[in-house]
């Protein structure tokens, strides 16, 4: 009797290897020929016979490639997979079989056009590559990509795409992409990306090269975004040169894309761009915008000067920068810049300067709590506006020290006789407030 915990061997074998280990047997003794092989790939059941062919080792070579051939052609990638690594217990026979099939799919690959038959080669020939000496690896790999490179745009798709192979190859795929980023404009910001990822220094100059010629030629937003994207200083130079002069489109153009290659090179060049009250706002902005990428404290000392700018809205998008590029460090050389003989009014302190510190979340309070005791009144009041706003029970203290100050906001949105001191109260209630709030 048997054992209630027993399975039969049939109870284990998957239904498809069942299938394919029954053809496997019928094909033992019988050749396999050129024409059954056509006949089977365009049946409906014929890949099983198909792949039985190719795991069988009594058949000739060519036979068994042409099998190989036909699954690669009607998708079956992974099964093809599956039969070259059970062939490969006797690894000089996968080794003539996988080398046969590469030879016929290069071949393939290479044909006219850029088609499915083409792209289904390329696909196999990179499933292939476990199976691949290094030597032959790296040669077809090199092949793919030059392949792929001559029409990116067609060519690049497919289950295993341009990039996932680009990628794969890594830095010996560098000096392809480098000669080829540039030839198609509709695509080199794609292959821009590629080249940053795997280029050498020297890769990306070489690239870059050719991305600054064709931008040179026809200037476009995806040519100097691409300059951008390979992070060359080469490429930076040029940038920084269509933004100081020429066109408006080309230099905004220019503008947007030093913006993706940050370094302390673009801090003076930008600066004085964004200081220049003759130039036009938005590209003072953008200006503005490529200095809050460079996280540098010399950035933070370079945008100081226009904390004194007489235009409020160059004085704000200082004050905004200067955050944005240095956290609380720029908060603290903010608060120290802030010019005094202006009156500042009520909203814009709150939008432009308190709002925009309290970003930064808690780890700014130390460096606004400090700025209590400045000895500019603008200081102290955007400290006590930004503590009334988030801070605790723990700055009452220092809140409740300023309620005399006698300093007289001139501004008339802050109210007749306004005073630093009366705002403090003000915030001393709010946290009290919140603290009690808290407490509940």
């Amino acid at each position: 009797m048997k054992s209630k915990t027993s399975i039969t061997p049939s109870a284990v074998v998957p239904a498809a290897t069942r299938l394919l280990l029954a053809v496997l047997l019928t094909l033992v003794g019988c050749e396999v020929t050129p024409e059954k092989v056509e006949v089977w790939k365009n049946s409906v059941n014929g890949a099983p016979k198909l792949r039985a062919a190719v795991r069988d080792t009594g058949q000739k070579i060519d036979v068994r490639v042409l099998a190989a051939e036909a699954l690669v052609e009607l998708g079956h990638l992974g099964p093809l997979g599956e039969d070259l690594k059970h062939i490969g217990k006797d690894k000089a026979d996968q080794t003539k079989v996988v080398n046969a099939l590469v030879g016929k799919l290069m071949k393939k690959m290479k044909g006219q056009g850029s088609g499915r038959a083409q792209l289904s080669a390329k696909d196999a020939l990179f499933s292939l590559r476990p199976y691949l000496s290094d030597a032959k690896k790296t040669e077809v790999t090199k092949a793919m990509i030059s392949w792929m490179l001559a029409d990116w745009a067609r060519r690049s798709g497919g289950d295993h795409s341009g990039p996932k192979i680009v990628q794969a190859a890594g830095a010996a795929a560098g000096p392809a992409v480098a000669d080829a980023v540039a030839n198609d404009p509709e695509r080199v910001v794609e292959l821009a990306n590629l080249l940053a990822a795997v280029g050498s220094a020297a890769d990306k100059k070489a690239g870059t090269a050719k991305l600054i010629e064709l931008g040179k030629k026809k200037p476009s937003a995806a040519v100097f975004e691409a300059i951008g994207k390979v992070k060359d200083a080469s490429g930076r130079a040029f940038l920084v040169s269509e933004a100081q002069t020429g066109e408006v489109k080309k230099r905004q153009m220019a503008l947007l894309s030093l913006k993706l290659t940050p370094n302390p090179s673009l801090i003076k060049p930008m600066a004085a761009l964004a200081g220049n009250a003759k130039e036009e706002g938005e590209l003072r902005d953008a200006a503005f915008s490529v200095l809050e990428k460079v996280k540098k404290p010399e950035t933070a000392d370079a945008l100081l000067p226009m904390l004194s700018d007489s235009n409020k809205i160059v004085r704000y998008r200082t004050a905004e920068a200067l955050v944005s590029c240095c956290g609380s460090a720029g908060v603290a050389k903010l608060l120290g810049g802030l010019s005094s003989k202006y009156p500042y009014e009520k909203d814009d302190v709150k939008d432009y300067l308190q709002k925009v510190i309290q970003g930064l979340g808690k780890s700014v309070l130390p460096t606004v709590r400090k700025a209590l005791a400045s000895e500019s009144w603008i200081a102290r009041l955007v400290a006590v506006q930004v503590l009334g706003e988030v801070g605790t029970i723990s700055d009452l203290p220092g809140l409740q020290k300023l309620t005399s100050d006698k300093t007289k906001l001139k501004h008339e949105s802050w109210g007749k006789g306004a005073t630093l001191g009366a705002v403090a109260l003000a915030a001393v209630a709010r946290v009290k407030k919140r603290g009690a709030a808290e407490k509940k």
